[in-house]
């Protein structure tokens, strides 16, 4: 799992790259998150992320910006 540090007007996230979100119920159990994924792959998951404040984005690179990350 990739992990990269977002740091803005003195607050800090952790953005966090998998693959397969199997586990991420347990890892970020009690946290505050927000999962981004798009509309081809929500579908897949929408069990496993039912529980968890989820941005679906429009499907392909051209729609994977921070604009779209605003929430």
């Amino acid at each position: 799992m990739d992990e990269i540090r977002l740091s803005v007007s003195g607050s800090t996230s952790v953005i966090t790259f998998k693959a397969f979100p199997e586990d991420l119920t347990g890892k970020f159990q009690g946290k505050n998150i927000i999962v981004v994924t798009d509309e081809n792959i929500f579908p897949l998951y929408r069990d496993l992320l039912q529980n968890m404040p989820v941005v679906v984005i429009p499907a392909g690179e051209q729609e994977k910006n921070l604009d779209r990350a605003k929430y």
